[in-house]
């Protein structure tokens, strides 16, 4: 489901692994509505840039149409998070 939305994965610097999510173009507008859904203690500053949590990790979505995921384990649990947030 993520092959939908998803673009490209960066993994970002640090510690900790975070992760940045580039979403497709076409999909963007979809995508934040599906997570916006899903997202828990979720703060909307504007609908310019959302910030909650999803099982245990912080996301962070900007209307650009990329998604940063902090404290997550490792790649695959990252797929397993983006497949969760997408699906309906």
């Amino acid at each position: 489901m993520m092959d939908k939305y998803v673009k490209q994965v960066i993994r970002a610097c640090g510690k900790n692994a975070d992760y940045i999510v580039v979403l497709k173009m076409d999909a963007v507008i979809d995508a934040i509505n599906r997570i916006k859904g899903k997202i828990d203690n979720l703060i909307d500053l504007g609908g310019l840039y959302m910030k909650g949590s999803f099982e245990d990790v912080e996301v962070n979505v900007f209307r650009t149409g990329k998604i940063l995921f902090k404290n997550v384990k490792d790649e695959e649990r990252l797929r397993d998070i983006l497949n969760k947030l997408f699906s309906s």
